[in-house]
């Protein structure tokens, strides 16, 4: 179901985009503010986090490579 989900959400994507009114840079604000609120939820939602999760070394080069 999950993967369901996520191929029809995947497919319906590209008819959300044509129909705002958003330039390139204001679809991809929203974008990065949902992958990043999922994220958070994510890393929030995991058992076993350590204390210090969000600032270990793998955490920044993944926050920096998604960023490039």
């Amino acid at each position: 179901m999950a993967v369901l989900g996520a191929a029809l959400l995947w497919s319906t994507g590209g008819l959300f985009i044509k129909a705002v009114s958003l330039d390139a840079w204001g679809v991809s604000f929203w974008r990065s503010s949902f992958a990043a609120v999922t994220l958070w939820l994510v890393y929030r939602a995991m058992p076993g986090k350590t204390p210090g999760g969000w600032t270990s070394p793998l955490v920044w080069v993944g926050a920096v490579d998604y960023a490039v």
